[in-house]
């Protein structure tokens, strides 16, 4: 349980700071802060993918069963990429869609969680 604490920290601050920078940018332009935004998120997606990448086990255990045993194993490569494309489809729909930015950044922040999920399943404790 420590654990998850301690990682569910890590992207509440950067939610909150990329609320707070979104919300002052009435000035600036805002294709310009939206490209920024874009680049920060696939950055941080691709930096939990590298960060996984070098800590976890070859196997990756994506579902664990009632009992409490790996219930769905995938390969370390496949497993990460799965989920990055999951979030860089949503940071590129934040990007270049009109409408919805809300939902799509939902999204993106769902595929991080993913990244915690899968840390928190295959870390040794």
């Amino acid at each position: 349980m420590q654990i998850l604490k301690k990682s569910l920290h890590f992207p509440l601050k950067y939610i909150i700071l990329l609320i707070l920078l979104y919300e002052e940018t009435a000035d600036l332009n805002k294709k310009t802060v939206n490209l920024i935004i874009y680049i920060l998120l696939l950055a941080v997606a691709a930096g939990l993918a590298v960060l996984e990448a070098v800590k976890l086990p070859a196997t990756l255990v994506m579902q664990v069963t009632l009992s409490g045993t790996a219930g769905t194993t995938m390969p370390k490569a496949l497993g990460l990429i799965v989920v990055f494309v999951f979030s860089a489809v949503f940071a590129s729909l934040f990007y270049f869609s009109q409408k919805g930015k809300v939902k799509n950044l939902v999204f993106y922040f769902v595929g991080l969680i993913l990244y915690y999920l899968i840390y928190i399943m295959n870390v040794k404790v």
